[in-house]
């Protein structure tokens, strides 16, 4: 490797170090500047209007005043992004992989949910003469809807055919500026966030939903 393609190399690295030390400044600084806001407003609650002692109350005005803020959110949001699908690439994306896999496998023939069923089933039946060893996805079904039959008691297949959809596993991804898993197969996620970065996402303020 030739001395010039070293430093090449080198101004390229400082210069992603440099990229990632701005984006992520610009991530801190609005959580820094929230936590600033909310202990002032806590130390002062009389000057902003509340009831004394009423916490929620400084939380609301605190957070109404930083959704109003549409500047900062968007800074905030294209930082987020950029960080996440240039600077972030592999690490981020073990961390996306790490969330895919974990879904992908409860969900699975005989995941996490199916052994939930299986435990709520034996909790349910107790006394019953009925077999729950471990088995595949179709011998599960026939034996869930023969045990409806034969016993009174609900065996909630529905729990079990909610991860099991035909389009795949839907997914509520809060605080989703970017909607990462729209790129995965066998996800339909609903990506919500206060300040969206992609089209994709639906704006929302999740902590107003009722």
């Amino acid at each position: 490797m030739s001395a010039s393609s070293t430093k090449v190399d080198e101004d390229d690295d400082e210069a992603e170090r440099q990229l990632q030390h701005d984006l992520a400044g610009v991530v801190k600084g609005v959580h820094d500047s929230l936590r600033k806001k909310l202990n002032e407003a806590s130390r002062h609650e009389a000057d902003v209007a509340c009831v004394s002692g009423d916490d929620d109350a400084v939380w609301d005005i605190v957070w109404s005043g930083h959704c109003d803020d549409k500047a900062q959110l968007g800074n905030y949001a294209r930082a987020m992004r950029d960080l996440a699908c240039s600077v972030w690439k592999g690490r981020g994306q073990s961390r996306l992989m790490w969330c895919v896999d974990a879904c992908k496998e409860y969900f699975d023939t005989d995941g996490g949910l199916c052994q939930v069923l299986r435990k709520e089933h034996k909790r349910r039946h107790k006394g019953c003469d009925h077999s729950l060893s471990r088995i595949d996805d179709e011998e599960w079904q026939v034996q869930v809807a023969g045990l409806s039959q034969s016993c009174s008691c609900d065996v909630h297949t529905k729990w079990y055919q909610c991860g099991q959809i035909h389009d795949g596993i839907r997914l509520l991804d809060v605080g989703s500026c970017y909607n990462p898993f729209s790129h995965f197969d066998g996800f339909v996620p609903t990506a919500v966030d206060l300040c969206p970065a992609e089209e994709s996402t639906f704006q929302c303020d999740f902590t107003r939903l009722a």
